[in-house]
């Protein structure tokens, strides 16, 4: 095996000595045992390898509409463009070059690859300040000249790794919307990035061309938390501890959140350094599960196997709670998929099975029979961790308060025409355990409920009063009695001391002169 202790504190696997409930958790085993795996990476120095990180910011009408603020969408963006770019000013051994690109109905090169200096710090800044929103969206066109421009850095610099930062508030509204054409548009040799800014970006898509191995969907739920995103997304590619993930188990299975399976062979891609990740395990011979983690450092290929770790007073309690909620939310993001889908067939926006598209109202009754009784599974589920949060003196833990906010946002948004984009931002961010994660929903105003996916039309007040950072501050009296207290910030599980200030960096502000 590969040296442990240049990347890994450790690399553990436990299991509880009593039988899993099937009742709870199904799984293809009889007589099966729920086990953790424990993986904690050790702190990394920055990639020294050559970066080129590749902006493409949607600058369509759209992105002059207003926020809560005062500020439109383009001056949010624009801020955290430039917290970027000073980010890469001030941290000069980050061997990167930056490339900035703008679309709406065209196309166009803000900042050609550069290398930020402390001579062209000022000229990069004005350029990005004076990125305008203007016309409609072509998604097609900003993804082909990414293509282009990609081939061309690879051919003229074959050992950088580049990573591409794509942005958009809405949905397609010239070019091709096929969700084929596009993903076949990705280049999945690089890292990817899409983000989904606002409560109108069209979620199916940007899911659909980030499905990618090496590419990832975020959520900006509100503007002034725009920084996190980016910030956390900067952090995952510079601090590459390892890449190219497999987990693959002998005599056991491991969960796949997003198919709701156990498998034997799970791909998880990066890990970061200082990264903390816990996967769900289950077998019928604990003594003899064998778990190998395959990756990559740098070209080196690397091995390392699981310590079983067993007493008999192990309690996995907390994650039998989260593989309870992750399947919660696997079913709430399908019951969500069927009312979207129902929908845009009906409409004739996107076609998925022709023969079903004038049974619209006949699927969606069913579907809304399915999410009322899912409802009630969420609200008793609820109840239940914070009655065993109270019981065990347990209401500041981390991992379940994190758990609740899933519950409770999948419960609030479960049918609305935004539901799609919180269950599979929720949904992502558990199972993989992101530092950030989306709390921030809309208004009243905002309709959020649409009458075509069979919403009540009276509004059931979720709008939660937010913090710097966008997270509840105080508890919500709900009109169908489910209250809870959103997680802050700093009280999110997964947090990092350098992703955490990485993310602040990129949040704050840039108003102090550059100093010469």
């Amino acid at each position: 095996m590969s040296n442990f202790s240049m990347f890994m504190k450790q690399f553990n696997l436990s299991f509880e000595n009593k039988p899993i409930d099937n009742n709870n958790i199904p799984v293809p085993i009889n007589n099966a045992k729920f086990g953790i795996l424990s993986l904690e990476a050790e702190p990394c120095d920055i990639n020294s390898q050559e970066q080129d990180f590749i902006f493409t910011i949607d600058r369509s009408g759209s992105m002059s509409d207003r926020c809560s603020d005062g500020r439109n969408k383009m001056q949010h963006i624009i801020h955290t463009l430039k917290n970027m770019i000073l980010y890469f000013f001030e941290n000069p051994n980050i061997n990167s070059y930056i490339s900035v690109f703008a679309f709406d109905d065209t196309c166009i090169c803000v900042i050609e690859r550069t290398k930020v200096t402390k001579i062209n710090i000022q000229q990069v800044l004005l350029k990005v300040e004076n990125i305008y929103p203007l016309g409609s969206t072509n998604i097609e066109l900003a993804l082909k000249n990414l293509s282009t421009y990609v081939e061309n850095i690879k051919t003229s610099n074959p050992s950088n790794n580049i990573s591409n930062i794509f942005m958009t508030d809405g949905e397609a509204t010239t070019g091709s919307k096929n969700l084929t054409t596009l993903k076949n548009l990705v280049n999945n040799e690089i890292d990817n990035a899409f983000i989904g800014v606002g409560f109108n970006h069209d979620i199916i898509l940007l899911e659909h061309i980030s499905s990618h191995k090496n590419s990832s969907y975020h959520f900006i739920d509100a503007l002034e938390k725009a920084g996190l995103v980016y910030g956390e997304i900067l952090h995952n590619i510079l601090y590459k501890h390892l890449i190219d993930t497999h987990i693959t188990i002998e005599n056991g299975l491991i969960y796949d959140y997003l198919n709701n399976q156990w498998v034997n062979n799970l791909f998880i891609g990066t890990i970061v350094g200082e990264a903390n990740k816990t996967f769900h395990i289950v077998s019928d011979n604990p003594d003899n599960c064998k778990i190998i983690l395959n990756c990559k450092n740098n070209d080196n290929n690397l091995l390392f196997q699981a310590n079983i770790i067993n007493s008999p007073d192990t309690d996995h309690t907390i994650y039998l709670f989260r593989q309870r909620t992750l399947q919660l939310l696997f079913n709430v993001k399908e019951i969500q998929t069927k009312l979207f889908n129902a929908r845009e067939e009906s409409t004739g926006i996107r076609i998925f099975n022709k023969e079903n598209k004038f049974n619209y109202n006949l699927r969606v009754n069913e579907t809304k029979k399915q999410e009322i009784k899912l409802k009630d599974q969420l609200r008793l589920f609820l109840d239940e961790i914070k009655k065993y949060m109270s019981d065990n003196d347990l209401n500041d833990n981390k991992i379940l308060k994190n758990l609740c906010d899933d519950i409770y946002i999948c419960y609030k948004t479960i049918g609305t025409k935004y539901g799609n984009m919180y269950t599979t931002a929720r949904q992502v961010s558990q199972a993989t355990q992101r530092c950030y994660t989306v709390s921030n929903t809309p208004q009243p105003e905002d309709n959020m409920f649409d009458t075509s996916f069979g919403a009540p039309t009276i509004f059931r007040n979720f709008c939660f009063p937010n913090d710097k950072f966008g997270h509840q501050s105080e508890e919500i009296k709900d009109p169908l009695e489910v209250r809870h207290d959103l997680s802050l910030f700093e009280d999110l599980p997964y947090l990092t001391p350098v992703a955490t200030r990485i993310m602040r960096d990129i949040s704050s502000s840039t108003d102090e002169p550059i100093s010469d």
